[in-house]
């Protein structure tokens, strides 16, 4: 279909970006990950958030180095210091498959910091550009937002998360996102989310960033 030749497309242009142009890598990856909600395409080979992750991760590597950048970790301290705790804390939940922690532990892990290390390895070089970084976080929360307001007319009921859940082989929770069993209207709203949660977090994030930059936005 149309749109899954738009996302290998726009997966293709992160991996070629990532290592030729970095910056532009980034940005085209943030953006992928605040407005599409899964990855599991098919160019040949199978491309997930795991595979992809793991490109970025090399990709900063070799931008480190072409660049003389010691990332400065400290900033990310916090998150290491979760993830070491969740670590230790595995044996004692003895309720829970040690395999099925290990996993959710390693994807959460992935998820969380291999991205900011790009973004943080990024910032500390004179490669960035904030402008163009305060513009694609701005679009994206717009996109994100307008389309939320327009779910608010469908009663939840969100045709993107169909169409992006049927092309990655995911289960549409419709559960999760219509009123007809009584549920509050806008804790149904999951915009280009999967989940109304995740959406909410979004715009939590959203609004401690447009508070951030409130000098930008004048």
């Amino acid at each position: 279909t149309a749109m899954s030749s738009l996302f290998a497309v726009w997966i293709a242009l992160i991996i070629f970006f990532l290592f030729f142009r970095f910056p532009i890598g980034v940005y085209l990856y943030i953006a992928y990950i605040f407005l599409v909600p899964y990855m599991k395409i098919h160019i040949g080979i199978t491309l997930s958030w795991n595979l992809v992750n793991m490109i970025l991760l090399v990709a900063t590597f070799i931008f480190c180095r072409r660049e003389h950048i010691h990332i400065k970790w400290r900033i990310l301290s916090p998150f290491f210091f979760f993830y070491i705790v969740q670590l230790l804390m595995m044996p004692l939940q003895s309720y829970t498959p040690f395999s099925f922690m290990f996993h959710a532990f390693r994807a959460s892990a992935m998820s969380t910091l291999i991205v900011p290390s790009a973004l943080l390895a990024l910032c500390q070089s004179r490669k960035v550009n904030y402008n163009v970084l305060n513009k694609l976080f701005l679009a994206c929360i717009t996109v994100a937002c307008v389309y939320g307001l327009l779910l608010t007319l469908t009663q939840g009921i969100n045709p993107y998360i169909m169409i992006v859940s049927e092309l990655n082989g995911t289960d549409y929770l419709e559960n999760y996102f219509t009123t007809d069993d009584g549920g509050r209207l806008f804790g149904r709203i999951s915009s280009v989310f999967s989940h109304p949660m995740t959406f909410a977090c979004f715009l939590g994030f959203s609004l401690i960033f447009a508070f951030n930059i409130k000098d930008y936005l004048n």
